[in-house]
């Protein structure tokens, strides 16, 4: 009598559970729809001749920049290739590159594959900062603390943090001032953050612009 009173506990639990996995993935899947409208109709975006991410490789290594010199072309090609957006947070790195809208995970991870590319020892890492006032699809917010994602890169011993949110950054120079322990951002932190990030970059993208369409312009806006 026990066991069958306890396994229609661990039943309703399991179902339970399924049911918010299941409502979960409803809420992220409404969340992607305001974007799929919003984006603007160009799928690629072209700058210095790189439009995809292995074009980006190329143009790095034909740079005849090395070093933290070659660190930095690339950080500045790739912050001048996007435009921070909250409204293709689904898609990966490499296509939210070719696209030129994408936000602060998908840069650095993209960032962080060029370097990789390139022989150059990198890693993804993640923490809290201090942002500036800045211009999000065409709507200006106010700065603040925020969750970001950005790059450490060891060149011959040193290591420097790396940050391809905004073309003035340059290695060990951020346009924000970290306010929290840095750690590093796994891949399995971003296979179980991922879903979640679409359906908060949705929220705080309607608290921010109600939805409103935009074109946005080049060269890219920093923001968290």
């Amino acid at each position: 009598m026990k066991i069958r009173r306890s396994k229609k506990i661990v039943l309703k639990i399991l179902i339970g559970f399924a049911g918010l996995v299941i409502l979960y993935i409803f809420c992220i899947g409404i969340a992607c729809i305001p974007g799929l409208f919003l984006l603007s109709e160009e799928k690629t975006t072209t700058i210095d001749g790189v439009t995809t991410f292995e074009e980006a490789v190329l143009a790095c290594r034909g740079s005849g920049c090395e070093g933290w010199d070659l660190v930095e072309y690339a950080q500045k090609l790739t912050a001048r290739k996007f435009t921070y957006s909250r409204r293709n947070s689904w898609e990966s790195p490499e296509k939210a590159f070719a696209r030129g809208q994408g936000y602060c995970v998908q840069q650095a991870l993209v960032l962080n594959r060029i370097y990789k590319g390139m022989g150059i020892e990198s890693k993804v890492v993640h923490g809290k900062g201090d942002f500036p006032d800045s211009v999000i699809h065409g709507v200006s917010e106010p700065g603040g603390n925020f969750n970001h994602t950005w790059l450490e890169v060891t060149i011959n011993g040193e290591t420097l943090y790396v940050c391809p949110g905004s073309a003035s950054n340059s290695p060990g120079n951020l346009d924000f001032t970290i306010t929290g322990k840095v750690k590093p951002y796994t891949k399995i932190m971003h296979f179980f953050t991922f879903p979640g990030a679409i359906l908060i970059n949705a929220i705080r993208d309607f608290r921010a612009t109600r939805f409103r369409k935009e074109s946005i312009p080049h060269p890219a806006q920093s923001g968290a």
